[in-house]
């Protein structure tokens, strides 16, 4: 669904430890985002912070880049001095912090309309994100097309749609397919980001629907790695999203 010339990044953090520059992983984070921001390619992002403290991710990054496929590869693969320098400062050096980054194309929403780059950012929203990983490589995957087309079952969308608690609203949810090289950073394949409404005063529901999704599991040849719930701060929502 998303255009060759725009793609999502989403970057899901396991280790949050500051770096040497910053009292908090979020201090640092904005440091990166500042020079990040200055990228030609860039468009939006949003910091992600787990509702639950101690969750496998406390936070996930979701931004939007324009460029190829490629250009997005080269920045994971062939990244500019500059960048590289800003991330040392941001996140500090290899193992301070753990973090599983990835390129995706946006395969398919529940509106059937393009969500990217158009991120919500409204602070009463919830999110779930769910990652997903392959258990075979990349080739093997590359034909899942029957796969994605059941993607409202498997994502556990459908069940909550049936069996929702009482006051649960969907918002957009999309399907992103990893296309950048899963080593060396252990990305996911499949990211299901799913919006909630109405309950950023009472998590329980939210809560309740992560359940359900946990419940539903994974198909054949993936595995579910996480599902979590997760809330926006309205001083990690990037200045140019707060624009769009």
């Amino acid at each position: 669904m998303t255009t060759p010339k725009l793609s999502a990044v989403i970057n899901f953090y396991e280790k949050i430890t500051p770096p040497p520059d910053f009292a908090t992983f979020v201090d640092g984070w904005k440091s990166l985002g500042q020079y990040v921001e200055t990228l030609d390619h860039y468009i939006a992002a949003q910091l992600h912070r787990n509702i639950d403290e101690k969750g496998l991710f406390p936070y996930a990054n979701f931004s939007t880049f324009t460029g190829s496929h490629e250009r997005i590869i080269n920045d994971f693969m062939h990244p500019d001095p500059e960048l590289i320098k800003a991330v040392v400062k941001g996140h500090g050096m290899p193992g301070v912090q753990v973090n599983h980054p990835g390129g995706y194309d946006e395969i398919a929403t529940l509106e059937g309309k393009p969500i990217i780059p158009d991120m919500p950012a409204r602070l009463d929203s919830l999110f779930i994100l769910s990652a997903f990983r392959s258990k075979v490589s990349d080739t093997e995957l590359s034909n899942s097309g029957d796969l994605e087309k059941e993607w409202l079952r498997w994502t556990g969308i459908t069940a909550v749609k049936e069996a929702a608690p009482a006051g649960v609203r969907l918002g957009t949810a999309g399907l992103y397919k990893r296309f950048t090289p899963g080593e060396p950073y252990k990305a996911v394949t499949y990211v299901m980001r799913c919006e909630l409404l109405g309950l950023k005063e009472n998590f329980q529901p939210g809560l309740e629907v992560v359940k359900i999704i946990k419940e539903t599991g994974a198909p054949e040849g993936l595995e579910l790695v996480d599902s979590a719930l997760y809330c926006l701060d309205e001083d990690t929502i990037s200045v140019a999203a707060k624009s769009k």
